[in-house]
């Protein structure tokens, strides 16, 4: 365990990580590739991570998800519940479905399968940052400063407004406005066409509203939820607003597909109250995948709507998993349409619509990786996940999924995939990832549902070597790394690679390489 203080301006980054390597590596990785990122606490387990987390208060932190202790989902669970806000980078192996799942529902930023490579450690460290200073940039100057209504009503979106007397009284003799009053609140999601349509539709909508003297209103703009906000105050009638923008306003902006446009309601108690409605009203605008095109999502009222249960369509993965183990990719796109067609068909909740659709993705993603890891080398699986977490149309749903098709069809010529068959690429890959935990052929055969005898033949006939030979040429070709890239100890790199005993493994390296160890670290060190 370790922790320095803050030395001036950068990025504070926690790292926690059970393998001594891989945290090193990271530790050193960083600073080459960010000269402002600056490494506060490490930690080998969950535990101590949450212990360095809650002390230094981090920008980011990056975490494996197996861990002694405490795994790195639930370490994350326990930040959350403190309050402590941090960009999140989670490390982990194809086959973590589940735990992917959890990491995603936490609001992780970026999620890097293993092994992992510079280039990704470099987009996440560089979207992140972005990211950082967006929200910095975002922040407004302290309410004392404020001198307007929509001043005001932007800081109390981006920052914790605080209302003193100046202001109180500014809202009574400008605005007739009591910072207690009822406010009806209107959320426009745009999605990708906001910079496209946003000043549009704000004029358009303006030209409207003006017309009439019943209400008064203000209008923000969102860019990082892609929103226009509208905000009615001061009623001189009552008015049922909800069918009012519905049938005036909805229809002056119908040159915006209503797949691609989402209109959110709730009413507001205080201008204090206003962030917490916006952020609730978003989180509840998916509702819309479910609704009739042109429903406005009525919060808290659309939570009493009635879904159908909807179930994970097993039968479709599973002709999923055989096209690619026939090596029939050709096919994966028709899959995912019937797919789609299933989620549409079923009206069940959002929530579970596009839990579904993450884990569909995912196994696409992880299962066709096994086969042909160069099918979604340049993918960011990450965001794709994430675009489906967050979707909140079908369109946007139905795109994420899309761009997987996309990939395929780029990828047609299946003649130049490795005739390797799924069997055993998966136990390569098991191999790859539990080389340095004394892994054997009966295990690697028992998790993979086959004997050891079926296994070891069909290994040697596809790779063209025995299993040992394999995973200990395997094993030598990450000892040579370690002793040329670090100063560990040779009983250090033994224990690294797989071997208990460092006897054993000094014989081993020798018969392989006709040196041993510390000679051949001589050599090419």
């Amino acid at each position: 365990m370790s922790f320095v203080i803050k030395r001036g301006y950068s990025m504070r980054v926690v790292i926690v990580e059970d393998e001594e390597i891989i945290r090193n590596g990271l530790i050193k990785l960083l600073g080459k590739i960010d000269k402002d990122v600056e490494i506060v606490g490490s930690a080998e387990d969950g535990e101590v991570g949450l212990e360095i987390i809650e002390k230094v208060r981090p920008d980011l932190v990056i975490t494996d998800i197996r861990m002694p202790k405490m795994d790195g989902i639930e370490m994350l669970g326990s930040v959350a519940k403190m309050g402590i806000t941090h960009k999140t980078i989670v490390l982990s192996a194809y086959s973590e479905f589940e735990y992917a799942q959890k990491a995603i529902k936490l609001g992780v930023s970026e999620y890097i399968l293993k092994p992992i490579s510079i280039q990704e450690i470099a987009q996440s460290l560089k979207k992140i940052t972005n990211q950082l200073n967006y929200e910095q940039n975002n922040k407004l100057k302290n309410p004392e400063r404020l001198f307007n209504l929509k001043h005001i009503f932007q800081s109390s979106l981006f920052e914790e407004l605080i209302i003193d007397g100046d202001i109180e009284k500014l809202l009574k003799e400008n605005y007739k406005i009591s910072v207690n009053d009822i406010f009806e609140v209107f959320v426009i999601y745009l999605g990708n066409k906001y910079e496209q349509y946003h000043i549009k539709i704000e004029n358009d909508i303006k030209i409207i509203l003006n017309d009439t003297n019943n209400f008064e209103f203000k209008m923000l703009d969102l860019p990082s939820c892609n929103e226009i906000v509208m905000i009615f105050f001061n009623f001189k009638i009552e008015i049922n607003l909800l069918e009012y923008v519905n049938n005036s306003v909805r229809p002056r902006i119908n040159y915006i597909d209503s797949n691609d446009m989402v209109l959110g309601y709730m009413r507001c108690e205080g201008i204090l109250a206003l962030k917490d409605i916006i952020h609730k009203l978003n989180k509840e605008l998916h509702w819309n995948i479910v609704l009739e095109s042109n429903d406005i999502v009525n919060y808290p009222e659309v939570l009493k709507k009635y879904t159908l249960p909807i179930s994970y369509p097993i039968a479709i993965e599973k002709e999923l998993k055989t096209v690619v183990c026939t090596m029939q990719l050709n096919k994966i796109d028709k899959i995912i349409d019937k797919f789609i067609h299933y989620c549409k068909d079923i009206r069940g909740n959002p929530k579970g619509i596009k839990e579904n659709f993450v884990r569909f993705a995912w196994i696409i993603i992880s299962f066709t990786k096994e086969i042909d890891e160069t099918l979604y080398s340049d993918l960011d699986s990450q965001q794709l996940l994430t675009n489906i977490m967050s979707a909140i149309t079908w369109n946007e749903l139905e795109g994420a999924l899309k761009i997987l098709i996309q990939k395929n069809n780029h990828h047609k010529d299946v003649s130049s995939v490795s005739c390797i068959s799924l069997l055993v690429k998966r136990s390569q890959c098991i191999i790859h990832e539990f080389y340095n935990k004394g892994i054997t052929l009966d295990e690697i055969a028992l998790k993979l549902g086959v004997t050891p005898e079926y296994l070891s033949t069909q290994f040697k006939k596809e790779i063209g070597e025995s299993f040992s030979a394999y995973i200990r040429s395997y094993r030598i070709n990450k000892a040579k790394k370690l002793l040329i890239s670090t100063e560990l100890k040779l009983y250090q790199i033994s224990e690294q690679v797989g071997y208990n005993d460092p006897k054993y493994f000094s014989k081993v390296f020798k018969e392989n390489t006709d040196q041993l160890p510390g000679e051949y670290r001589k050599i090419y060190k």
